[in-house]
């Protein structure tokens, strides 16, 4: 039986150091999600949108929908589709956006001095669009 029942992607026993080496892992939805937020830990194994902006709990990209309290798939690595709050070039770092309407969007984030760059922008995406970005 796994330490970690309930999701199939985390397969190590007790003590074990390697606990998934998957880029793609599968967390509870605190709430309902649509493919494409951007999500932060809220709780043990749980995600919702990312409230704030340049949060330090972001854990991925939801490839999944899932209602509250059912497993949601996260990429935390590579190339996903992510929704824009404001505009966004080529090439630019991304960062998470603010709560309220952008709750679950990246921004761009060229100018920052903190750690929470999240990847970066693979091409233009305009405003609300959607365009293809690697997390890293």
């Amino acid at each position: 039986m796994s330490y970690f029942a309930g999701y199939p992607n985390l397969e190590a026993s007790a003590g074990a150091s390697l606990v998934s080496d998957t880029f793609v892992i599968t967390m509870l939805a605190g709430e309902d999600l649509s493919p494409g937020y951007l999500v932060e830990i809220t709780g043990d194994f749980t995600v919702k949108k990312c409230q704030t902006q340049n949060s330090t709990k972001v854990k991925g990209i939801t490839l999944t929908g899932a209602k509250n309290g059912s497993p949601v798939s996260i990429a935390c690595r590579g190339l996903v589709r992510a929704t824009a709050w404001g505009s966004i070039g080529a090439g630019d770092q991304i960062g998470s956006a603010s709560g309220g309407t952008s709750a679950g969007f990246i921004i761009s984030d060229n100018n920052s001095k903190n750690t929470t760059i999240l990847g970066q922008a693979l091409q233009a995406i305009a405003s609300g669009g959607v365009g293809i970005v690697a997390l890293w």
